[in-house]
């Protein structure tokens, strides 16, 4: 069995935790105000069409790596509350090929982690195991790779113990 990997992408954290990802918001933005206006303005100012295109592109391209930065912060806060809900940990880490990226790590260990991880799941409905054997004989897992192989349970939290849900707190936290 393939080993589950404890190394996340900033974009595979937003869909672990069922928010857009980065090309997702990119798409969703409409910087054509911003644009506009800092065109005419240079336009206005004596600049050229291309030095105003420039100028224009330039404070879009600024104003979106302002955004995506306060929104992968108000992501990465998010999972780290959730994730801490679960014994887990993220560590923002370099990675040599992907960049930025968060490593899952237990808080005390892997049996405490999958145990939190199992309760939510069992909250969820969908299956049940009434204790962590049985779960890890499901896989068959060790308590790491029962962990991560579902970690996309950890979005349900909210619904599952009542708390506000995950888009409610980002939008909360973009404003």
């Amino acid at each position: 069995m393939k080993r589950a990997s404890n190394l996340l992408t900033i974009d595979e954290l937003c869909s672990l935790m069922g928010v857009d990802t980065s090309s997702d918001v990119t798409d969703k933005l409409d910087f054509i105000g911003t644009y506009s206006y800092v065109y005419d303005s240079a336009i206005d100012e004596g600049k050229t069409e291309d030095q105003a295109n420039e100028l224009a592109m330039k404070a879009e391209s600024d104003e979106l790596g302002e955004y995506w930065e306060k929104y992968e912060s108000a992501v990465v806060k998010i999972a780290e509350d959730i994730f801490s809900k679960h014994n887990l940990t993220l560590t923002e880490k370099i990675h040599p090929k992907k960049g930025k990226c968060y490593v899952i790590s237990p808080t005390k260990n892997w049996k405490d982690s999958v145990y939190h991880v199992k309760e939510t799941i069992n909250g969820v409905g969908y299956f049940y195991f009434a204790n962590i054997r049985k779960f890890l004989s499901s896989g068959p897992y060790t308590a790491r790779q029962a962990t991560l192989e579902h970690l996309h349970y950890l979005k349900r939290y909210p619904d599952v113990y009542g708390d506000t849900g995950i888009r409610s707190r980002l939008e909360r936290e973009l404003r």
